[in-house]
Order: structure tokens, then C-alpha cells, then sequence
């Protein structure tokens, strides 16, 4: 009786080990390294990889970042008989535009061209000279837009007359409207200085409402523009690092209603005078790290 009571013990013993035996070397073993949640059924715990050694650590990415901005400096210079304008030139590199746009340009009443950054001394000697007035500005670049440069409104009912690439003279009369310098502009990846540069003359008018455009693909709301642009007044060129672009009217015009003569030569105060822009792209690098995120398993 004894030993038949000795050999059930050692049964519900042996019974008890087994059960929980093979409860220890169920699935849930393998998910030690899955961060379960308490509701996840076993079979889905069972799914998750077991980590064997921790990730790698992210670690940080490096960029350069190209932080733009341009320097604007307006020079209004007395009309008078001794253009001191005309000295000014002397230091300006208009061969950086080629040959075609620059006879254009000619045609128009406009000059541009590229001043390095050692000819500032002399400049600003030749504008003390001629008592020039100057306004200079520093405007961040607009990313994703070009940089406008106003020069007044027009009048109502002022005409406007400029050759266009088939070298016809076309004039157009306007009611209302900004007259606007628009430069588009990009940074080069592979010259670090370069600065690749787009001027064109053109007349805006902001309608005072929103309406929809599409661009790269997608549908976005924008401030509706009426815009004139001069095709004639379209030239590109590139500058180095400290380089300016210069922009003003010709010595010669061959009337007042000409393009050039519109935008550039102006009266105040009973004073004729005529405006030399300078701008001056300046281009900061930076070399950034940006952390790069594991992804969750």
C-alpha cells in the first residue's frame, strides 16, 4: 500500500515537470529580443526575429548647406553733359555676356556685365566724383523664388518700346505696374564660388488675388501676377566669388521710350538722373551632420 502510494507520488511529480517543461520551450523563447504587447497572441510573437546582437548605432550624416545672399547697391548718378557713367565701364567685363545678347542688350539701351571684386576702389572713386547717390541693401535669397528688384511704378497709359530676339522693335503700353529686375539664380555643386545668374526686365502687376498653378507636378495657390517680360532684356552669365553683376542704361538712347531709358534714367526733384545697379551674390557654406534615424523593426 505504501509503495503504491510512493509510485503515485513520483507520477504527479514527474507529470508536473513535463508541463512546465514544455511550456519553457515554447515559442515565447524565441521573442526575447520583440518588445511584445501584452494583447499579441503567441503565433505573432513567434514571428519576430530573435536579436542576437544589438543594432549598430546611427550616427550622423554630413552636408553642406549653401546659405545665399546678395548684396544690392543702387548708384544714382546727375544726368548731366559729362557722363561719369561712362568711366564706370571701364572696369565691367561685358564680354561675360556673349556677343549676340550684348548687341541686343545695345539695341535696348542696357548694359551688364561682371566687376571683380578689385575694382571697387576705383568705382567708388568715380561715383564720389559724380556725387552719386547710394543705397545699398542686403536681402536674403528668396528660395524657391528670384530676387525682384523694383525701379518704380509705371505711370498710366506709359509706353514701353524694346527689340526683341528677331531685332523688331515692339512697344506696349501699360496701365499700372512695378517695373522689376528679375533674377533667377543657382549655386554650383562643383565650384564651390560660382554663382550661375538669369536677368531679365520685366513689368509686374499683383492682380490683389489668389489663384491656382501647377508646378512639378503639384496644384499650390498663389498671388496672381500679371507679367511683361522683356525677351530682349534675357541674358545669363556666371560669377566668380566677390563678383558683381552691373547693370545700367547706355550713353546713347535712341529715344526716351526705349527700354533701358524706362527703367533706368528717372527725374526727382527736377534733377534727370540714371541708375548703375550692383549686385553682389554672397555664398556661405556649411558642413552640417544630420542624425540619421534607425528604422523600427
Amino acid at each position: 500500500m505504501v509503495r503504491r502510494r510512493m509510485v503515485l507520488r513520483r507520477f504527479i511529480i514527474a507529470s508536473i515537470l513535463l508541463f512546465f517543461g514544455c511550456r519553457s520551450s515554447g515559442p515565447f523563447s524565441l521573442s526575447r529580443g520583440a518588445r511584445a504587447s501584452p494583447h499579441e497572441s503567441n503565433e505573432a510573437v513567434s514571428r519576430a526575429p530573435a536579436v542576437s546582437s544589438p543594432p549598430p548605432a546611427a550616427g550622423g550624416q554630413p552636408i553642406v548647406v549653401v546659405d545665399l545672399s546678395f548684396e544690392v547697391l543702387r548708384a544714382e548718378l546727375p544726368l548731366i553733359e559729362i557722363r561719369h557713367s561712362a568711366k564706370l565701364w571701364n572696369h565691367v567685363d561685358e564680354l561675360r555676356v556673349d556677343a549676340d545678347s550684348s548687341a541686343r542688350l545695345a539695341r535696348n539701351g542696357l548694359r551688364i556685365g561682371a566687376m571683380r571684386a578689385e575694382a571697387w576702389p576705383a568705382v567708388n572713386a568715380i561715383l564720389d566724383v559724380a556725387r552719386a547717390e547710394r543705397r545699398r541693401d542686403d536681402s536674403p535669397a528668396p528660395y524657391g523664388q528670384p530676387l525682384l528688384l523694383t525701379f518704380g511704378a509705371v505711370e498710366e497709359g506709359e509706353s514701353v518700346f524694346a527689340y526683341g530676339a528677331g531685332a523688331r522693335l515692339v512697344g506696349k503700353t501699360f496701365t499700372a505696374g512695378e517695373k522689376t529686375l528679375t533674377l533667377d539664380y543657382a549655386v554650383r555643386e562643383e565650384a564651390a564660388t560660382a554663382t550661375d545668374l538669369q536677368v531679365s526686365l520685366e513689368i509686374r502687376h499683383d492682380q490683389g488675388a489668389m489663384t491656382w498653378e501647377r508646378e512639378g507636378g503639384m496644384i499650390r495657390e498663389v498671388p496672381g501676377v500679371d507679367r511683361h517680360v522683356f525677351e530682349g532684356s534675357i541674358v545669363r552669365l556666371t560669377l566668380a566669388e566677390g563678383e558683381s553683376l552691373v547693370i545700367g542704361p547706355t550713353t546713347e538712347a535712341s529715344h526716351q521710350y526705349l527700354l533701358g531709358h524706362r527703367f533706368l534714367v528717372g527725374e526727382r526733384e527736377g534733377r534727370a538722373l540714371e541708375t548703375i545697379l550692383f549686385v553682389t551674390p554672397r555664398s556661405q557654406r556649411t558642413r552640417r551632420e544630420v542624425r540619421v534615424q534607425p528604422e523600427r523593426p
